[in-house]
């Protein structure tokens, strides 16, 4: 969609040949199943897949192989997969259930009717599905909402300092809290993707987290989850519920959810965290419905705020009934423009300095060139 995609996996390129070489052309008319087309055809003898940016047109071949070369890199490397796939019978709720025509009658993900506190759409929609950062960024501006969250479309230009410090970050935690906890660790020299003068206040950053890391001291029969794909569904608006909190892990019957979050200060002290963070009030209302589990008496919500030179950790009990009321409050303010927007209009405002989308939004450049 934006540029070509440099780790698509071999046995993805390797079906894709196999299909070009041996396949049926088909066509299909408006509202038909795909049909042969008519006439005879004459099976290639090479095929070459190509992967395309759309954004900065660059391209790359990704194979180019004769039919037998075509045919044995299927059998060796994509017919497994995609065996595995066919025999898998485990039940994987996620993003993917937006298309699914089987939700109706799945016993996956939970349903939570009412979660988001809002009123359905004036007329049906298609079903969607919704994340703590897809509210915040239409809050701030729907038209980038729809560029980025609904189109997927990329800036060619480079991330900010703190989106690539905070990516850095995270990686080096997700790929530690995989192992277990921080203690011991010894922190890397550098951090992939950020330049030299980055290094120094990321890895400070690291060091608070090594201080007072959360699965510090946590029992080995605890389950522990690096960002787990949590989901939920509201039959009543039809839509699906995504988050990825950055740990998961049980504590005394429990589940705690754990954010971690980079900056270079404190939040402004007269703001609430949880209208700072709608990731807060969103896993408040998830785990009040009882996403993902566990004993709700011993369940709780971390926020994990890493400074160069400081931390902090804010605990929210998801369980407390005024914390669920505010919740629902803030979730409710942010989804209802939300769920029954259907122009996506630009919001120009001093966020548009930033915007990766500035190249796209006439509105955004004629707002910075008048402020």
């Amino acid at each position: 969609m934006n540029t070509v995609k440099k780790d698509r996996p071999h046995p993805e390129i390797a079906e894709a040949a196999a299909v070009t070489a041996t396949g049926v052309p088909t066509q299909a008319a408006f509202g038909d199943i795909h049909r042969p087309l008519a006439g005879s055809t004459v099976p290639p003898r090479q095929v070459r897949v190509i992967g395309l940016g759309c954004g900065d047109g660059r391209h790359t071949v990704l194979a180019d192989w004769d039919t037998g070369r075509t045919a044995h890199e299927f059998t060796l490397h994509a017919k497994p997969v995609l065996a595995r796939v066919a025999e898998d019978d485990r039940l994987n709720p996620g993003s993917g259930c937006e298309r699914c025509e089987g939700l109706t009658g799945c016993e996956q993900p939970p349903r939570v009717n009412g979660l988001l506190g809002i009123p359905g759409p004036r007329r049906p929609r298609k079903r969607r599905s919704v994340s703590a950062t897809d509210l915040r960024v239409h809050s701030r501006c729907p038209a980038q909402f729809h560029l980025t969250r609904v189109l997927h479309l990329r800036s060619g230009e480079p991330e900010s300092e703190p989106v690539r410090r905070g990516r850095a970050v995270d990686d080096w935690l997700n790929e530690r809290h995989r192992q277990g906890s921080c203690r011991g660790a010894t922190l890397p020299a550098t951090l992939p993707g950020l330049s030299e003068a980055e290094q120094p206040p990321a890895l400070a950053m690291l060091a608070q987290h090594l201080l007072d890391c959360p699965l510090d001291g946590l029992p080995p029969d605890e389950h522990v989850r690096v960002q787990p794909r949590l989901t939920a569904y509201d039959p009543e608006l039809d839509v699906l519920l995504i988050a990825d909190p950055d740990l998961l892990y049980t504590r005394s019957g429990g589940w705690i959810w754990h954010e971690t979050k980079t900056a270079a200060r404190r939040p402004w002290e007269g703001r609430e965290l949880m209208e700072t963070y709608p990731q807060l009030p969103f896993a408040v209302l998830l785990m009040a419905a009882g996403v993902p589990g566990g004993d709700p008496r011993r369940s709780l919500i971390e926020l994990e705020m890493l400074y160069e030179s400081s931390s902090g950790c804010e605990e929210i009990d998801p369980g407390e009934p005024e914390t669920q009321a505010e919740a629902r409050r803030i979730i409710a303010e942010l989804a209802g423009p939300w769920a029954v927007d259907e122009t996506y209009a630009p919001k120009p405002g001093g966020h548009c300095a930033g915007c990766e989308m500035l190249g796209h939004c006439v509105a955004g450049r004629s707002h910075l060139e008048a402020w």
